[in-house]
C-alpha cells in the first residue's frame, strides 16, 4: 500500500520508538524509490550495519552494552534520514519476490572433485551467489564477512559423535579430524558466521550448536541451509 509521505514517517517514526528497527526498514524499502543516491546510499548503510549487528549479537559475539549502544546509533540515523525525505523519493509499486535463493554462501571443499559436486548440487537447487575454496582459505586470508553462510563439505571425515570414539580412531583420522576441527573453530573465533556440517556424526558440533548446524544427507542439507538463511533473513533487514 503506497503512504503519503506524512503517514510514511509517521509510522516509521513509531517504530523506531518501539525499537522495531526491522520494521522500519522493511517500511522504508517498500515505499522509497533509488532515485536519490544520497537516500538510498543512506539506506543500504544503515542496513549494513544493523545486519553486522545483528550478526554479532546472534552469535554472541558482543555484549548487551554493546548491542544497545549500536541499536541507538542506528536508530538515530534513521530518525534523521525521516527527515531528509521528500515526495520526490517515494515509489508506488510492490517489490517483486526473490524467485531464486540468492543470498551469498561460501561452500568449502576438502578437494578439487569435492569442491566441484558441491558446487554443481548448490547451482542445481537455484543457489545462485556461490564462492568455492579449498580448505586453505583461511590461510588464503578469505574475507568472511560478504557471505551469509559458511558450507563446509566433511563427507570425508570418519563418524565421531564422541571424543571416547576419537580416541580410538587411526592416527590418520585423528589428523585429520583434528585438521578440519581446528579451521572450523578458527572461522568460530574469528567472525560471527553461521556454518553448516555436511557430513557424518562428529562431536565438535555438540559445543557449538548456536554456530554449527549438521546435515548427514544431500536432503538434509538442502533443508539446513534453507533453515539457517531462513533465520537468518528473518532478523536481518
Amino acid at each position: 500500500m503506497h503512504l503519503s509521505l506524512s503517514d510514511l514517517q509517521t509510522k516509521a517514526r513509531n517504530f523506531v520508538s518501539k525499537n522495531q528497527l526491522k520494521q522500519a526498514f522493511k517500511l522504508l524499502r517498500a515505499q522509497l524509490n533509488d532515485q536519490d543516491p544520497s537516500i538510498s546510499n543512506s539506506l543500504v548503510d544503515l542496513s549494513r550495519q544493523y545486519n553486522f549487528l545483528m550478526d554479532n549479537w546472534m552469535s554472541s559475539m558482543i555484549e548487551k552494552n554493546d548491542y544497545e549502544l549500536g541499536m541507538n546509533k542506528i536508530s538515530r540515523a534513521l530518525l534523521y534520514l525521516l527527515d531528509k525525505l521528500e515526495k520526490d523519493h517515494l515509489k508506488d509499486q510492490k517489490v517483486a519476490p526473490h524467485l531464486v535463493i540468492a543470498n551469498p554462501l561460501l561452500l568449502v571443499g576438502h578437494s578439487g572433485e569435492a569442491m566441484q559436486r558441491i558446487k554443481t548440487l548448490f547451482l542445481a537447487l537455484n543457489f545462485t551467489e556461490l564462492t568455492v575454496r579449498s580448505l586453505n582459505f583461511m590461510q588464503e586470508q578469505t574475507e568472511l564477512k560478504p557471505f551469509d553462510l559458511i558450507v563446509f563439505d566433511n563427507t570425508d571425515l570418519p563418524s565421531c559423535p564422541h571424543p571416547s570414539v576419537f580416541a580410538k580412531l587411526s592416527q590418520e583420522d585423528q589428523a585429520l579430524i583434528s585438521s578440519r576441527i581446528a579451521i572450523m573453530e578458527e572461522v568460530v573465533q574469528q567472525s560471527s558466521k553461521f556454518m553448516i556440517h555436511f557430513g557424518e556424526f562428529l562431536y565438535w558440533i555438540n559445543e557449538h550448536r548456536n554456530r554449527v548446524h549438521p546435515a548427514n544427507s544431500q536432503f538434509a542439507l538442502y533443508a539446513r541451509v534453507r533453515e539457517a538463511l531462513e533465520f537468518i533473513n528473518t532478523y536481518r533487514v
